[in-house]
């Protein structure tokens, strides 16, 4: 079957899930597992494939609450819809076309190197990552430490390789975890943002971060829109305005190296 009629298919499950009778979830797993055997996913996808499959376990098995659990499932789905819709024609059309690629970083040679290696030595980690975030999920206590560990490992490693935003932006992570800030679905869409993330620095190159980045990761961080036309008119409005009676009166006409210190900088 089709992956697109797979998840179309199983999203129409979900809502009917009952907790009494555990039929429905039964399918579901089915479907994901034939899903995820499919050869033409992308591995970000695939990934949160073999996510939903071990969601939809724990929950057939007890081990994650059946409600909280079936919304955290309907997100893996929904997320993956998106994923197999985004690169569409008909996205791309209802868009204007497809966006280009954000801007990339260029390192030199010698660091360049160096990312090649870090990021070709990420697959394990990350794995190792979503195992320690499931754990902390269900609770165990040592999870957030492993998960720690990994943040500061990754963060040094960023700053090493001259990459400072990535760097800055796991120092934040750290932060809201430490104040327990973040829940387990914020550390899953950490790791597939560094998924995607080292996929690319595997050819020597890293996206550089966006406002939009950290509003997908960070709980509060929404970046600043620019000011509309009415905005930036009514901030015209409200600037004070001199009026000839606030010139004094006894001020002596400017001479010429006056006005050229009072005036704007390549006026």
């Amino acid at each position: 079957m089709d992956p697109h009629d797979l998840l179309n298919s199983i999203a129409s499950i979900i809502p009917l899930a009952d907790k009494t009778d555990l039929s429905g979830l039964t399918q579901i797993l089915t479907k994901l597992e034939t899903l995820a055997a499919e050869t033409s996913l992308p591995p970000a996808m695939l990934t949160v494939a073999n996510r939903a499959i071990e969601l939809t376990n724990n929950i057939i098995m007890g081990e994650t609450d059946f409600d909280t659990g079936c919304n955290k499932l309907g997100d893996c789905v929904a997320k993956m819809r998106k994923g197999i819709g985004a690169d569409s024609p008909a996205a791309n059309e209802a868009s204007g076309g497809p966006k280009g690629p954000p801007p990339k970083k260029e390192l030199p040679d010698d660091l360049k190197d160096l990312l090649v290696k870090f990021a070709g030595s990420q697959q394990g980690v990350l794995e190792d990552f979503e195992a320690y975030v499931l754990e902390f999920e269900k609770g165990v206590p040592e999870a957030k430490s492993a998960l720690k560990r990994v943040l500061h490992t990754w963060k040094g490693e960023f700053g090493v390789l001259d990459l400072p935003d990535y760097s800055k932006l796991i120092h934040e992570v750290e932060d809201k975890f430490e104040n327990n800030e973040l829940t387990a679905e914020h550390l899953f869409k950490l790791k597939d943002f560094l998924q995607t993330t080292f996929e690319k620095a595997l050819h020597g190159v890293v996206p550089q971060l966006s406002p939009d980045d950290k509003t997908g990761l960070l709980p509060g961080c929404k970046p600043t829109p620019p000011p509309s036309c009415g905005d930036a008119a009514a901030l015209e409005r409200a600037k004070p305005e001199t009026s000839a009676s606030q010139t004094p009166a006894a001020s002596p006409p400017a001479t010429s190296v006056q006005q050229t210190a009072a005036s704007p900088i390549g006026a």
